[in-house]
């Protein structure tokens, strides 16, 4: 392959990995209208911190720098997180 095709398939991954995180978001969606009925927290720590063991775990099977995948998902829950307060602010 060259430089171009190899981009391209860079492209083709970065597009999946937009539409898994627009399926995730409206997954988020549904989380929070289960919080807001159930007056749930947003923040589930003991949650999160079991999502980065499984993360960690998961790193480590596929050779993966754990130090940067956790910062993406630190953001990614960060989002997550906005996303939840903004609409449990909107149903108030």
């Amino acid at each position: 392959m060259n430089l171009d095709e190899l981009r391209k398939e860079i492209i083709k991954l970065d597009m999946s990995l937009l539409e898994l995180l627009k399926k995730r978001k409206k997954i988020v969606e549904k989380i929070a209208d289960y919080k807001i009925e159930n007056k749930l927290p947003v923040r589930d720590e003991s949650r999160e911190r079991k999502l980065f063991d499984l993360i960690t775990d998961k790193c480590h099977e596929l050779n993966l720098d754990e130090k940067h995948v956790k910062r993406l998902y630190e953001e990614i829950i960060k989002e997550s997180c906005r996303l939840q307060n903004r609409l449990l602010n909107e149903k108030k």
